[in-house]
């Protein structure tokens, strides 16, 4: 069963690609290719090697989204960002730190760069792209810049946060909801949990407030949504961080994208080893498998996990899976690890206080902000009428 598994596959992914490449052949020799970009996406970088991928595709061409934006605008500018024209086999330049490199993207248009490092690197560090050959006729190769993060001896940890259901709404253990946020919102009109910015930027300053910790954010979403949730942190103010995406589509190795629980830990594991003399927070919530994954995490690497925070998706009552939590909670802090269960910012704010990791007067700050944002969502379901129909 598995051979013939893996024979259909194999004849999936060459129909896909040479439908691809013929449809990016015909549209090159008819001039109807729209403008080439280069996307690359943030990397990691520590004090030997330095790693960066990006993908090149034809230009969306779609301005940031206006937080009134009507549906179907919401809902073609999901089809762009999934329909996404990608440039297979194009061939680049990267460049970081006086090395230079050639680079060919693979049939999917994605690629990555590798580079030798030295520990004077701190913080983002540029790095730059090019393609080498003219793809469209009247546009002259693309160039672009991207960031690579390293850590700096003034970090005292790292966070490391999943993005659905923790950060934002996202409905992921129910496809209909999800599917609804996604297409009836974009990054403006969707809004981080209550309280979520001001926690995360007193995490970032660490004990001090002065510290600039490192952020990840983990998501089971794919690469295609990568600027729309870019955008979301940068416009609700969360820390600048490392995306860890999934990849969609067809080839020897994956069959559309990687499970939830596989992706997540393998991406953790990446920041754990590109990483290795920062401790690190998780961050996650009840509605998944986050608990599941970090307390394997948290049993794999018990030097490196300093705690783990589980945001309750249904504070306003006790269910099964709240028992479930607990029970791997106490499992976790039985190896000298804090994992707790917390229905807002607030509490997981007054915790980190209690235990050195944010400056204490900041709590204060992020109850405000917890409470102001909850009475602001109160407000506008009693004005839609949506009390009556959600909890």
């Amino acid at each position: 069963m598995e051979n013939w598994m893996q024979e259909f596959k194999h004849i999936i992914t060459k129909l896909e690609h040479t439908a691809d490449e013929a449809r990016f052949k015909l549209k090159q020799r008819l001039n109807l290719l729209d403008d080439i970009t280069i996307l690359p996406y943030r990397g990691m970088g520590n004090a030997q090697q330095a790693r960066i991928r990006g993908r090149v595709l034809e230009e969306i061409g779609l301005d940031l989204p206006e937080e009134s934006a009507s549906r179907w605008r919401n809902i073609l500018i999901l089809f762009h960002r999934y329909e996404s024209d990608e440039i297979p086999f194009a061939r680049l330049q990267a460049r970081f730190q006086q090395q230079n490199q050639e680079l060919q993207a693979d049939e999917e248009g994605y690629f990555s760069a590798c580079f030798s490092t030295d520990a004077s690197l701190v913080g983002w560090q540029q790095a730059e792209f090019s393609l080498l050959d003219r793809i469209k006729q009247d546009q002259p190769p693309p160039t672009c810049k991207g960031e690579i993060l390293f850590a700096d001896p003034k970090n005292s940890f790292g966070v490391i946060s999943d993005l659905d259901d923790t950060v934002l709404e996202s409905a992921s253990t129910d496809f209909l909801e999800k599917s609804r946020i996604l297409l009836l919102h974009n990054e403006r009109s969707r809004k981080p949990f209550e309280g979520v910015s001001a926690l995360y930027q007193a995490l970032q300053g660490g004990q001090d407030g002065r510290r600039n910790n490192p952020f990840f954010y983990v998501t089971s979403s794919s690469w295609n949504l990568y600027d729309m949730f870019k955008n979301f942190c940068e416009i609700n103010q969360l820390p600048k961080g490392v995306f860890l995406m999934n990849e969609v589509g067809l080839d020897k190795h994956k069959f559309f994208k990687r499970g939830h629980k596989e992706h997540k830990s393998e991406m953790i594991k990446s920041v754990l080893e590109t990483y290795a003399d920062l401790p690190f927070l998780l961050i996650g919530d009840c509605g998944q498998q986050d608990p599941e994954i970090y307390q394997q995490l948290a049993r794999q690497h018990p030097e490196r996990i300093m705690g783990i925070y589980i945001r309750d998706v249904h504070p306003e009552e006790e269910r099964s899976r709240d028992r479930e939590v607990r029970e791997i909670a106490a499992a976790v802090q039985a190896q000298g690890i804090p994992m707790v269960l917390v229905k807002d910012s607030a509490e997981a704010a007054r915790d980190a206080a209690q235990r050195g990791w944010i400056v204490p007067d900041s709590v204060a700050r992020i109850e405000e902000e917890t409470k102001q944002e909850l009475e602001q969502e109160s407000s506008v379901r009693q004005t839609l009428g949506l009390h009556r129909l959600l909890p």
